[in-house]
């Protein structure tokens, strides 16, 4: 994967959707264009080398800590992979202590 565009780019770039690889959706914004397939490298990027699923990562690192009510669902492919662009399924209340973690900065109490 090294020689492929999305391999000689940096998570950084990816994660700013700034990778400079050719990629349309056809999304109408003026402002921002959003690229689903720079979310879903790193993704796939992130489950090879921690040799587990990729939903793991935020169950461990984020759902569990913030205590949420109910476990949250992630749609895959027909390989198994996460859908690392998308489709997280969660109850309301569980966006919304998701909401909150980020609107303080990941830190969880808020304080």
């Amino acid at each position: 994967m090294q020689n492929a565009e999305y391999g000689r780019t940096s998570l950084r770039h990816l994660l700013q959707m700034f990778s400079g690889v050719r990629f349309s959706e056809g999304y109408s914004g003026a402002d921002f264009s959003y690229a689903s397939a720079e979310t879903h490298v790193p993704g796939l990027a992130l489950a090879g080398p921690v040799g587990r699923p990729l939903a793991q990562c935020p169950r461990e690192k984020i759902w569990e800590p913030m205590r949420a009510e109910a476990d949250a669902t992630w749609i895959v492919d027909a390989a198994g992979q996460e859908a690392a662009f998308c489709c997280l399924n969660a109850v309301l209340r569980d966006y919304a202590r998701l909401a909150l973690l980020l609107a303080h900065d990941g830190r969880l109490g808020y304080g």
